[in-house]
């Protein structure tokens, strides 16, 4: 018996349908089923809007919404305090001393040596000392190891034959080492030195003053030195903070040194005696620190070195 097709089965929306064939329709009366209907499919349209609250009512406010999806919010930059009144302070206590005090002018070295950061200082010193001892290894042979002077400390003392071979403005408390080695006390107080190297009357060290204008040489070298530093290797900080040290020792640091020193070397060149004081007062403060914080990257981008320091743009060299 060959078997024929009496019907057709299909769903619709879900529902099993059955339909018969041309001429099979009795085997199909009204209301039978010969399959059991299956349960209707969920349905996956989206639910009308009135049937929930709108996000901000039932929230209250849109940035909620972000909050608990793990997703934060920022302020607008223009809502920040200026890093200017917030991140950097700038003065400190205010000294006085008066021209000829070679005391005080040395506590003004150390103060703005310091400021210059000892990375750049570093480099300085190395660089000064190479100004004004070109033949040194020729002269005074080669550096110490720093090593020596921990294993014997009394390479230090004054009577030390060692202390022969060494320039005569070296100081005497301090290892001949290279700047690239010393601790940070020693290199501050070998730069001392030297800064009042450029001061000095004293007759063992006019070959040094013979030629250019020492001070304003040993200056330049300074600001060239400063200027060529990368601001990502300025200090350990972040660039920002970084560009902001390296614009404060060419604008203020270095031309303060500069002053003073000046300003000292024609006192003694005019009265020829280290002792006596002048009427001329210098008066500075010490620079404080750049907190180490991170700043936002809008905040990064909108820093400006200049405007911290009030410095108009086209008076940078």
């Amino acid at each position: 018996m060959n078997p024929h097709l009496v019907g057709s089965v299909y769903f619709n929306d879900g529902r099993l349908v059955l339909k018969a064939h041309p001429g099979y329709e009795h085997l199909f009366p009204p209301g039978s089923e010969t399959v059991p209907e299956r349960p209707p499919t969920p349905s996956l349209s989206p639910l009308p809007i009135e049937s929930g609250p709108k996000p901000d009512e039932a929230t209250g406010s849109s940035e909620y919404i972000w909050a608990n999806t793990g997703k934060r919010t920022y302020p607008e930059t223009e809502t920040e305090e200026p890093i200017s009144k917030r991140h950097y302070t700038e003065k400190m206590q205010r000294h006085q001393f008066r021209v000829g005090d070679t005391n005080k002018l040395k506590e003004f070295y150390y103060i703005r040596l310091n400021e210059v950061g000892i990375i750049a200082l570093r480099r300085i010193v190395t660089e000064w000392i190479r100004i004004l001892e070109p033949t040194r290894l020729r002269d005074y042979g080669p550096y110490h190891k720093l090593d020596q002077y921990r294993r014997n400390p009394s390479l230090l003392t004054a009577e030390s034959k060692d202390r022969e071979c060494e320039p005569p403005w070296w100081p005497r408390d301090v290892p001949y080492v290279e700047p690239a080695h010393l601790p940070a006390k020693g290199l501050e107080t070998l730069g001392v030195s030297l800064m009042l190297l450029q001061v000095s009357t004293d007759k063992k060290y006019q070959r040094y003053h013979t030629e250019e204008d020492l001070i304003s040489k040993l200056h330049h070298a300074a600001n060239y030195v400063v200027a060529c530093v990368p601001v990502q290797k300025y200090a350990m900080g972040s660039d920002a903070r970084n560009a902001y040290l390296k614009e404060r020792a060419l604008q203020i640091v270095l031309p303060d040194l500069l002053k003073a020193t000046q300003t000292f070397r024609e006192h003694y060149t005019q009265v020829n005696n280290s002792e006596t004081m002048s009427d001329k007062v210098i008066t500075y403060e010490a620079l404080r620190k750049p907190a180490r914080k991170r700043e936002g990257k809008k905040v990064k981008q909108l820093m400006s070195v200049h405007s911290i320091l009030n410095i108009p743009s086209e008076s940078v060299s």
